[in-house]
């Protein structure tokens, strides 16, 4: 597979001109300094089953280990006793691995999982792990036997409340008047129907890339529930924090 080096931060990457956040490239390694050898048995099982797919590109930043071929299509993060990970599908997939599930943009839904031993790696989560690899690294396009339609079309069915182990989950609540979703029950907003990709028609396509980095990044600490109005599109944990306007060649945060 040949690549292309960013003549900024050299990192190695499947596509010329790909939009990312420039960092400087960290050895494989370095993340797995005192984490003790069962993780990185554990991304090891992982990568050797990646690498049966085909060609994959493999790029080590600070943050994390991501596995892309056209785009990217998994996201490894070794901590201490395990290893978290976030599988990138082109539908809404279940599997008792998973622990959130993220649906930012139509055809992007962002699965969320920990591994704490190699053989949790079994053969519905490497179906699963082809996939993500044959659709999402190789944007295809979804068709209805791989994608059935959402039973709700937000992040999340359930939301945690709390911290902790006794943290539980609540349901989301949709506004009667408008059918968008939200963490908390009759919360004030301005109801109007308008989805996330409205706000990208008829825009350099690598604003909606870079949109996608930006939610990929929030969503590592923990889950997210996002929202668009006519004016700008809102990021919400228990309340919302943040919100960015997409403009003709920037987003504005």
């Amino acid at each position: 597979m040949k690549l292309w080096r960013c003549p900024k931060c050299k990192r190695r990457l499947p596509e010329r001109g790909a939009v990312h956040v420039c960092q400087p490239p960290v050895p494989l390694a370095a993340h797995f300094r005192g984490k003790g050898p069962v993780v990185r048995k554990i991304f090891n099982t992982v990568r050797a089953a990646v690498r049966t797919m085909g060609p994959v590109v493999t790029d080590s930043t600070k943050t994390r280990i991501a596995f892309a071929v056209q785009t990217i299509f998994l996201e490894l993060t070794p901590q201490q006793g395990g290893l978290r990970g976030c599988l990138v599908l082109g539908r809404r997939a279940r599997n008792p691995r998973f622990t959130n599930l993220v649906s930012p943009t139509p055809g992007r839904h962002y699965h969320f999982f920990k591994l704490t031993e190699p053989r949790q790696l079994d053969a519905r989560l490497r179906r699963l792990l082809a996939e993500a690899y044959r659709v999402v690294g190789h944007r295809q396009r979804r068709t209805p036997s791989v994608s059935p339609q959402p039973t709700l079309p937000v992040a999340f069915q359930e939301f945690p409340s709390g911290r902790g182990r006794g943290a539980k989950t609540q349901p989301l609540w949709q506004c009667p008047k408008c059918g968008r979703w939200f963490v908390t029950r009759n919360l004030w907003h301005s109801c109007a129907r308008v989805s996330v990709g409205s706000h990208f028609r008829g825009k350099d396509p690598r604003l909606r890339r870079l949109f996608n980095r930006l939610v990929a990044a929030l969503r590592r600490h923990g889950p997210l529930l996002v929202n668009a109005n006519k004016t700008r599109i809102s990021f919400q944990a228990r309340m919302r924090f943040a919100g960015v306007q997409v403009q003709k060649d920037a987003l504005l945060a």
